[in-house]
Protein backbone atom coordinates (compact mmCIF):
# COMPACT_ATOMS: atom_id res chain seq x y z
CA UNK A 1 0.00 0.00 0.00
CA UNK A 2 1.13 3.65 -0.52
CA UNK A 3 0.62 6.30 1.51
CA UNK A 4 1.58 10.10 0.70
CA UNK A 5 3.15 12.56 3.30
CA UNK A 6 3.27 16.15 2.94
CA UNK A 7 6.72 18.20 3.45
CA UNK A 8 6.83 22.14 3.35
CA UNK A 9 9.74 24.23 3.60
CA UNK A 10 9.69 26.91 6.54
CA UNK A 11 10.68 30.42 6.54
CA UNK A 12 14.24 29.36 6.74
CA UNK A 13 14.37 26.99 4.19
CA UNK A 14 14.20 23.69 5.91
CA UNK A 15 11.43 21.08 4.64
CA UNK A 16 9.83 20.61 7.90
CA UNK A 17 7.48 17.71 8.04
CA UNK A 18 3.46 18.63 7.73
CA UNK A 19 1.60 14.96 8.31
CA UNK A 20 0.54 11.81 6.19
CA UNK A 21 -2.71 11.67 4.67
CA UNK A 22 -4.81 8.85 6.39
CA UNK A 23 -6.08 7.75 2.97
CA UNK A 24 -4.11 4.80 1.44
CA UNK A 25 -3.58 3.88 -2.25
CA UNK A 26 -2.75 0.18 -4.39
CA UNK A 27 -1.52 2.21 -7.37
CA UNK A 28 -0.14 4.67 -8.48
CA UNK A 29 -2.01 6.17 -10.51
CA UNK A 30 -4.73 6.44 -7.92
CA UNK A 31 -2.11 8.07 -5.80
CA UNK A 32 -1.22 10.65 -8.90
CA UNK A 33 -4.76 11.73 -9.50
CA UNK A 34 -5.26 12.50 -5.55
CA UNK A 35 -1.83 14.59 -5.06
CA UNK A 36 -2.56 16.14 -8.34
CA UNK A 37 -6.31 17.88 -6.92
CA UNK A 38 -4.32 18.31 -3.95
CA UNK A 39 -1.70 20.32 -5.66
CA UNK A 40 -4.35 21.94 -8.16
CA UNK A 41 -6.26 23.26 -4.77
CA UNK A 42 -3.78 23.75 -2.18
CA UNK A 43 -0.65 25.04 -4.57
CA UNK A 44 1.86 22.58 -3.76
CA UNK A 45 4.30 21.26 -5.97
CA UNK A 46 6.30 17.51 -6.01
CA UNK A 47 8.86 18.71 -4.10
CA UNK A 48 6.24 18.70 -0.91
CA UNK A 49 5.24 15.20 -1.11
CA UNK A 50 6.87 12.22 -0.54
CA UNK A 51 5.64 8.54 -1.11
CA UNK A 52 5.89 5.70 1.46
CA UNK A 53 5.63 1.72 0.33
CA UNK A 54 5.06 -0.11 -2.62
CA UNK A 55 2.06 -0.58 -5.29
CA UNK A 56 -0.22 -3.67 -4.52
CA UNK A 57 -2.08 -4.96 -7.49
CA UNK A 58 -4.08 -8.17 -7.22
CA UNK A 59 -2.34 -11.22 -8.08
CA UNK A 60 -3.77 -12.60 -10.97
CA UNK A 61 -1.44 -14.84 -12.21
CA UNK A 62 -3.59 -18.21 -11.35
CA UNK A 63 -5.77 -17.33 -14.15
CA UNK A 64 -3.15 -17.67 -16.88
CA UNK A 65 -4.38 -20.77 -19.20
CA UNK A 66 -7.26 -21.95 -17.51
CA UNK A 67 -9.63 -20.83 -19.72
CA UNK A 68 -9.11 -22.84 -23.23
CA UNK A 69 -11.27 -22.10 -26.69
CA UNK A 70 -14.51 -24.59 -26.64
CA UNK A 71 -14.49 -23.72 -22.72
CA UNK A 72 -18.79 -23.92 -22.15
CA UNK A 73 -19.01 -20.85 -18.91
CA UNK A 74 -22.78 -21.05 -17.13
CA UNK A 75 -23.74 -18.20 -15.03
CA UNK A 76 -27.23 -18.77 -13.27
CA UNK A 77 -29.02 -14.89 -12.17
CA UNK A 78 -31.81 -15.17 -9.64
CA UNK A 79 -34.36 -11.81 -9.68
CA UNK A 80 -37.25 -11.45 -7.26
CA UNK A 81 -38.70 -14.34 -5.59
CA UNK A 82 -38.56 -17.51 -7.68
CA UNK A 83 -37.09 -16.12 -11.53
CA UNK A 84 -34.20 -18.04 -12.75
CA UNK A 85 -32.43 -17.12 -15.66
CA UNK A 86 -29.46 -18.83 -17.13
CA UNK A 87 -26.99 -17.88 -19.76
CA UNK A 88 -24.39 -19.94 -21.77
CA UNK A 89 -21.45 -18.36 -23.57
CA UNK A 90 -18.34 -20.35 -25.45
CA UNK A 91 -15.00 -19.49 -25.07
CA UNK A 92 -13.24 -18.86 -28.67
CA UNK A 93 -10.67 -16.79 -28.60
CA UNK A 94 -7.53 -16.88 -25.78
CA UNK A 95 -5.31 -14.29 -25.74
CA UNK A 96 -1.81 -15.34 -25.75
CA UNK A 97 -1.34 -14.02 -22.12
CA UNK A 98 -4.30 -16.34 -21.37
CA UNK A 99 -5.85 -13.44 -19.01
CA UNK A 100 -8.24 -12.13 -21.78
CA UNK A 101 -10.62 -14.46 -23.53
CA UNK A 102 -13.24 -13.52 -26.53
CA UNK A 103 -16.52 -15.25 -25.18
CA UNK A 104 -19.49 -15.54 -27.65
CA UNK A 105 -23.20 -15.95 -25.85
CA UNK A 106 -24.98 -19.79 -27.10
CA UNK A 107 -28.86 -20.24 -27.90
CA UNK A 108 -30.20 -22.35 -24.96
CA UNK A 109 -32.79 -25.72 -25.82
CA UNK A 110 -35.60 -25.80 -23.20
CA UNK A 111 -36.92 -28.60 -22.77
CA UNK A 112 -40.65 -27.73 -21.40
CA UNK A 113 -41.88 -23.82 -21.06
CA UNK A 114 -39.82 -21.66 -19.06
CA UNK A 115 -43.23 -19.55 -18.57
CA UNK A 116 -45.13 -22.37 -16.38
CA UNK A 117 -45.26 -22.77 -12.74
CA UNK A 118 -42.31 -24.53 -11.76
CA UNK A 119 -40.20 -23.48 -15.03
CA UNK A 120 -38.64 -25.77 -16.96
CA UNK A 121 -34.89 -27.58 -17.94
CA UNK A 122 -32.24 -25.77 -20.04
CA UNK A 123 -29.65 -26.83 -21.64
CA UNK A 124 -26.64 -25.12 -24.01
CA UNK A 125 -26.75 -25.69 -27.27
CA UNK A 126 -23.21 -26.69 -28.49
CA UNK A 127 -23.33 -29.14 -31.28
CA UNK A 128 -25.61 -27.06 -34.16
CA UNK A 129 -24.23 -24.56 -36.61
CA UNK A 130 -26.67 -22.07 -35.35
CA UNK A 131 -25.45 -21.89 -31.56
CA UNK A 132 -24.18 -18.66 -31.19
CA UNK A 133 -26.82 -15.89 -29.94
CA UNK A 134 -24.52 -12.45 -30.32
CA UNK A 135 -21.39 -11.32 -30.74
CA UNK A 136 -17.93 -11.87 -29.57
CA UNK A 137 -17.29 -9.87 -26.46
CA UNK A 138 -13.41 -9.82 -24.62
CA UNK A 139 -13.30 -10.30 -21.18
CA UNK A 140 -10.93 -10.61 -18.41
CA UNK A 141 -10.67 -13.75 -16.81
CA UNK A 142 -10.43 -13.42 -12.75
CA UNK A 143 -9.88 -15.95 -10.14
CA UNK A 144 -12.30 -16.74 -6.95
CA UNK A 145 -11.46 -17.63 -4.04
CA UNK A 146 -11.36 -21.00 -4.87
CA UNK A 147 -8.47 -20.65 -7.30
CA UNK A 148 -11.39 -21.17 -9.98
CA UNK A 149 -11.36 -18.88 -13.07
CA UNK A 150 -14.45 -17.29 -13.95
CA UNK A 151 -15.31 -14.09 -16.27
CA UNK A 152 -17.41 -10.87 -15.22
CA UNK A 153 -20.11 -10.27 -17.45
CA UNK A 154 -21.39 -6.84 -16.25
CA UNK A 155 -22.31 -5.79 -12.69
CA UNK A 156 -24.45 -8.65 -11.50
CA UNK A 157 -23.69 -11.35 -13.95
CA UNK A 158 -21.06 -13.98 -13.26
CA UNK A 159 -19.96 -16.56 -15.74
CA UNK A 160 -18.14 -20.15 -14.39
CA UNK A 161 -16.69 -22.76 -16.43
CA UNK A 162 -19.28 -25.53 -16.77
CA UNK A 163 -18.39 -29.58 -16.75
CA UNK A 164 -20.22 -30.94 -20.06
CA UNK A 165 -20.88 -34.02 -17.81
CA UNK A 166 -22.91 -31.49 -15.91
CA UNK A 167 -24.64 -29.96 -19.00
CA UNK A 168 -26.53 -33.52 -19.67
CA UNK A 169 -28.69 -32.95 -16.50
CA UNK A 170 -29.59 -29.31 -17.41
CA UNK A 171 -30.53 -26.37 -15.40
CA UNK A 172 -33.93 -25.07 -13.61
CA UNK A 173 -34.83 -21.87 -15.46
CA UNK A 174 -38.00 -20.15 -14.62
CA UNK A 175 -39.05 -16.61 -15.92
CA UNK A 176 -42.38 -16.32 -13.65
CA UNK A 177 -42.20 -13.79 -10.65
Amino acid sequence: MLSLELWTKNSQGERTYQGTYRRTWKTMRGLENFRQKVMDYNGYTLEDFKIKGEESRKDNTKAVGTLKVGDVLHSVYGYGYDMILNSYYEVVKVSPSGKTVQIRPLRKNYDGSPNDIAGCTVYPDVTSENRFAGKPDSHRVLVDNDGEPYVKISTYEYAHPMDMKEAVYGSTEDHND
